[in-house]
C-alpha cells in the first residue's frame, strides 16, 4: 500500500481583494482580485525536505500559510498528515509587550499542547533560542529574538511537518549554524520540512528537492541543483543587461560581470588527449582551457579558475600569477588560450567552475570578465568510496600485536 504523502495540494488557489475596492463597489461591479497563488498541484512525501524558491511576491509565504491552515484556499484543496509547526512571519509573531514565556504558551495552545507538556520543554527551548530570561518583555530585546524564539519553539514541540519561511537570514551566523544542525537532526528523524529561503547555498545544503514559484504559479519542480539552476537562469534573463549574452558552453546557472577589455569566449574541460569531457574520474589529470579575446589593449592580464561544490563552497582556486606566468601586453583583436592542468583529487559529486580575467593578483581592482558557475562537471568514483570534499590517495595498514 502506497504511503500517504505528508502534504498534498490539488489546484490550490488563493486570491486577495485588490486594494482599490471602493470604486467598483460604488459602480455595482465585483471588486478586482489579486491572485497570490494559482493552480498549484504538489505532493510532498513524508520525510522529504523541500526548498521553495522565487522572487518577492511569488507566493512562497502564502503557500506556507495555506498549508499551515492560517489561510483558507479560494479554491482547490490542501491535505496534510502530521503535526504542523510553522515558523512564518516570525519577527512579527513574537514581538511586542508579551514575554517569551507567554509567546511559547500561546503557540502551544494554538497547536493543542497542554501547559504541563510545554513546561517540560522550556529548558530545551531556552537552550535552542539562547534566551535565558523568559519573563522579560520581547520588545526590550534584539530584533532577531522573535525569530530565534519562533524557531526554537517550533522545532522543540515535536513537529512532523515543519514550515520555515525566509527567517534565518535575520539571525547571526552562530544561530544559523545551530539551526542547520537542528534541521539536520530533524531530517534524520523523518520530519517533513518546507524551507523558503533566498540563500541558495542553504537550499542546496539542506533540501532533497526544490520548487520554483513565479507570480503564484509552479514553474519548476525537481532536484535541488536543477531548480536552483533554473532560478539563476531566470534571474540572468531578467538582469536588465547586466549579464552578457549567453554562451552555449556555459552552464545554465552562470552569472557574468566585468568591465570587458578582455573576455572569455569559450571554456573547455579536456582530458589528456584534448577531448572535451564533462565527467571526470577521481585522481586523473584534466585541463581547463579558457579561450580569451581582447577587446581593447590590456597591459596586465591574469587568468583565474575557481572550483566550487554543489553547495557553493569553494574547493580549489588558482591563477596565472600564482604560477609566475604573464601574458604580457595584449593588443585589441588578439586571441589567446590559457590551460590549467589539474589532478582531480576530488570526491565524487557535482562541481561548478568559475572563470575570471582581471589585472593583478585578484579581481577586486580591475575585473575584466567574471563568470560564476561557467561550467558544470561531475566527478565519478575510482576505487573504494571515501567521505569528504577531496579524494586523497591513502594506504592503510593493520599491525597486530
Amino acid at each position: 500500500m502506497e504511503e500517504q504523502p505528508a502534504i498534498s495540494t490539488v489546484h490550490l488557489r488563493r486570491s486577495f481583494p485588490a486594494r482599490d475596492r471602493k470604486l467598483p463597489r460604488l459602480l455595482g461591479r465585483r471588486p478586482p482580485e489579486f491572485c497570490a497563488l494559482d493552480d498549484v498541484c504538489l505532493s510532498v512525501p513524508s520525510g522529504q525536505t523541500l526548498g521553495i524558491l522565487g522572487d518577492d511576491g511569488a507566493g512562497k509565504s502564502t503557500f506556507l500559510r495555506l498549508i499551515s491552515g492560517a489561510l483558507a484556499p479560494s479554491s482547490g484543496d490542501v491535505k496534510t498528515s502530521g503535526r504542523i509547526r510553522p515558523v512564518i512571519e516570525a519577527g512579527r509573531a513574537a514581538t511586542g509587550r508579551s514575554t517569551a514565556l507567554s509567546y511559547i504558551m500561546r503557540t502551544a495552545s494554538e497547536v493543542n499542547i497542554r501547559r504541563r507538556q510545554v513546561r517540560g520543554k522550556l529548558a530545551e527551548i531556552m537552550e535552542c533560542s539562547g534566551i535565558s530570561d523568559l519573563k522579560r518583555p520581547l520588545e526590550a530585546r534584539a530584533s532577531s529574538t522573535g525569530v530565534r524564539l519562533s524557531f526554537a519553539t517550533a522545532v522543540t514541540l515535536d513537529p512532523q511537518i515543519l514550515l520555515l519561511d525566509d527567517c534565518l537570514a535575520l539571525t547571526d551566523p552562530l544561530f544559523q549554524q545551530k539551526c542547520m544542525d537542528r534541521l539536520g537532526r530533524l531530517k534524520t528523524e523523518g520530519v517533513t520540512i518546507l524551507f523558503v529561503s533566498q540563500n541558495l547555498d542553504l537550499i542546496r545544503a539542506l533540501c532533497d528537492r526544490a520548487i520554483l514559484l513565479e507570480a503564484g504559479r509552479l514553474v519548476a519542480d525537481g532536484s535541488t541543483s536543477e531548480v536552483t539552476e533554473a532560478y539563476l537562469h531566470s534571474l540572468n534573463q531578467r538582469s536588465g543587461g547586466l549579464i552578457h549574452a549567453p554562451v552555449p558552453a556555459f552552464s545554465k546557472a552562470y552569472r557574468r560581470t566585468g568591465s570587458g577589455p578582455a573576455k572569455i569566449k569559450d571554456i573547455r574541460l579536456e582530458d589528456n588527449e584534448g577531448k572535451a569531457v564533462t565527467r571526470l574520474l577521481t585522481g586523473c589529470r584534466y585541463r581547463f582551457r579558457l579561450g580569451i579575446c581582447v577587446e581593447s589593449q590590456v597591459e596586465d592580464l591574469t587568468g583565474e579558475i575557481l572550483i566550487c561544490d554543489k553547495f557553493g563552497s569553494q574547493v580549489f582556486g588558482t591563477n596565472t600569477q600564482n604560477h609566475g606566468l604573464a601574458f604580457g601586453a595584449l593588443a585589441a583583436g588578439q586571441s589567446t588560450d590559457v590551460l590549467f592542468e589539474v589532478d582531480a583529487f576530488l570526491a565524487p559529486g557535482d562541481y561548478f567552475l568559475t572563470a575570471a580575467l582581471h589585472s593583478g593578483g585578484n579581481h577586486f581592482r580591475d575585473c575584466y570578465d567574471w563568470i560564476d558557475n561557467a561550467l558544470h562537471f561531475e566527478v565519478l568514483p575510482r576505487g573504494p568510496q571515501r567521505k569528504g570534499a577531496v579524494w586523497l590517495p591513502s594506504r592503510v595498514r593493520i599491525i597486530l600485536k
